[in-house]
């Protein structure tokens, strides 16, 4: 289900007694599902057990007459296996979100060392129906795990709703563990209706979470203390430059390097870009590339004839860059 985020953390469980069910389980357990996995997730290398699944065109039939109840989702394999140690989880949902709605699937996925997901998005009616989550029970720094173009890290023991109308995926390095993840479609009461069962309801999801998400309490957020470059002009020509610590609250600003703090370059004074990165601030002016520390002493400076108008910086990894406007 669509959210106006990637994924969010909405609490913490205690998985000890899941995680001491999982450890009885033997390999062809593990295997029990496979056919069901296949027809849902194709040749995903995953291993998956599943406590509830229904399928899309009886999800839409049922749900066209009347609600759905939770004894309308045929149980599966793990349902069998593991349901009375993994109980207390599920329940758990339902301190978060309103209760009465109904898992529509559920599953234990396992992704071995090697294993990768590529990218997708869930796109069928029952995926964007339901709140997707997931509770990581065996998980680990190495994995992979993209949304929306930015890695996110899961965290054993707690609960995240994934936005899985966004593109994502996971990849487990060949050097990592299994990751093992219990992952829940539910289904809340405000949308176990028949208009839900329409193609367009989506969209009235993203409206109605979209407007549910953004509160007036939500919005009176103090804004911060930002570090920017300033410019004083006389007639249109620059003339004087500085680095501020601009408060946004009170609309005021304290100088904190100017021409004492070495500035000028030969042909303008014109702060191009500004950007703190750790322990140092980086300032570009004219040819020039300045490096400051934190309290604002001059580390050194680098000039460069390519360096033309020093603009905007940013960094990634280990590298530094500065973006040149040219000579004009």
């Amino acid at each position: 289900m669509w959210f106006p985020d990637r994924i969010k953390c909405v609490g913490e469980v205690d998985i000890q007694p899941a995680l001491t069910a999982l450890s009885m389980l033997s390999e062809s357990d593990w295997l029990a599902d496979a056919a069901l996995k296949k027809k849902l997730a194709g040749d995903r290398p995953t291993q998956s057990l599943f406590f509830y699944s229904m399928a899309e065109r009886e999800y839409v039939s049922l749900l066209s007459q009347r609600p759905l109840e939770q004894s309308d989702v045929p149980r599966m394999v793990a349902y069998d296996l593991l349901f009375d140690s993994f109980n207390y989880l599920f329940e758990s949902i339902e301190e978060y979100y309103p209760k009465g709605g109904v898992f529509l699937r559920a599953q234990i996925a396992k992704m071995p060392p090697g294993g990768t997901i590529k990218e997708h998005r869930d796109n069928l009616l029952i995926l964007e129906n339901t709140h997707r989550l997931h509770i990581p029970l065996i998980t680990t720094s190495k994995l992979k795990f993209f949304v929306d173009g930015m890695r996110v890290k899961l965290e054993h023991g707690k609960i995240y709703e994934l936005n899985n109308q966004l593109y994502h995926w996971v990849e487990n390095p060949m050097d990592s563990i299994d990751r093992i993840h219990l992952i829940l479609d539910y289904l809340p009461p405000e949308y176990n209706t028949a208009e839900s069962a329409s193609e367009n309801f989506k969209f009235y999801i993203r409206a109605h979470r979209a407007e549910r998400a953004a509160k007036q309490s939500d919005l009176q957020i103090p804004m911060p203390n930002v570090l920017v470059a300033i410019e004083n002009s006389n007639a249109g020509t620059p003339t004087d430059s500085a680095i501020v610590f601009a408060d946004l609250n009170n609309e005021t600003y304290e100088s904190v390097i100017g021409f004492d703090y070495g500035l000028a370059a030969e042909n303008t004074s014109v702060v191009g870009g500004v950007k703190q990165i750790e322990k140092f601030v980086y300032v570009g002016v004219g040819n020039e590339l300045h490096v400051y520390d934190r309290a604002f002493k001059l580390k050194g400076s680098y000039s460069s004839s390519f360096l033309l108008n020093a603009g905007e910086i940013s960094v990634e990894g280990r590298h530094l860059y500065v973006v040149s406007k040219g000579a004009d």
